[in-house]
């Protein structure tokens, strides 16, 4: 009786223990999302907001953002830095739209301009720059200019449709004020396939707070794809516009098609 009672015992913590393994193999939430990472984990798409948020099952997850990309200064203390720059005020009136970049930490806050100072298809933002706590007028230009031609915005000189090109590459050309934003704006390498193979930034040669044409150089390292004849030695060399802003209305970008050689 007594052996038939321990084997009993015995079964039954064999069950238990194959058990509570099998259940914490399975994976996190048994199907159910708990945090905004399984949120995306499960292909739903991420609110371009700040910080981002994704939704599932009816529930918003909202994603944890680094202390360090948190900004420092408050959305009630830009708007005063602000309302106290005699530029922005002499450019237009705050309006309540506004977004915070991490990656510049600035603030940016939409203006309504003022008649005299209209521009086609531009607008201007009062961009707060959170560790100088001042504030100046960046305009914001939305495609007027077909993609097709960009000559009245971006103009390469030395290079030009199919050329082969080595590394280093260096590039030089001329581009409108609005195109930089701290005086360069980003180079992008890709291969035939459109993987980045490298990146850099081009530089501003002169002031570049200006409407006019800037000249801008940079130099790009790269390694050289696999090349096969007709297919594999194409690539792109992409120069676009730096938008600190982060508002994909802003962006844009002159793609110029090369072999390597």
């Amino acid at each position: 009786m007594r052996l038939w009672f321990k084997l009993v015992l015995f079964g039954l913590f064999v069950l238990m223990v194959g058990g509570g393994y099998f259940y914490y193999q399975l994976p996190v939430g048994h199907g159910q999302i708990n945090n905004f990472q399984e949120c995306i984990d499960a292909e739903n798409p991420a609110m371009e907001s700040y910080p981002r948020r994704c939704m599932a099952d009816g529930k918003t997850f909202v994603e944890e953002v680094n202390s360090l990309l948190e900004p420092t200064l408050s959305v009630e203390e830009a708007f005063a830095i602000a309302d106290g720059s005699q530029e922005c005020a002499m450019t237009g009136i705050l309006t309540d739209k506004y977004i915070y970049n991490p990656n510049s930490k600035t603030w940016w806050i939409s203006l309504d301009r003022m008649p005299e100072l209209e521009k086609d298809g531009c607008n201007p933002t009062c961009v707060v720059f959170e560790e100088k706590k001042e504030a100046e007028i960046n305009w914001m230009c939305a495609g007027a200019v077909s993609p097709a031609n960009k000559n009245d915005l971006i103009i390469l000189e030395n290079l030009w449709e199919s050329k082969e090109i080595t590394s280093p590459l260096i590039v030089e050309g001329r581009a409108r004020g609005a195109w930089y934003f701290e005086g360069n704006f980003p180079l992008i390498l890709t291969d035939w396939d459109g993987k980045i193979i490298a990146e850099g930034y081009a530089t501003a040669q002169g002031e570049w707070m200006t409407e006019d044409f800037v000249p801008f150089k940079g130099t790009i390292e790269f390694e050289k794809p696999e090349v096969i004849k007709g297919v594999l030695g194409r690539g792109a060399l992409i120069l676009k516009k730096n938008n600190p802003s982060g508002l994909p209305e802003y962006d844009d970008a002159l793609e110029v098609p090369i072999l390597f050689k």
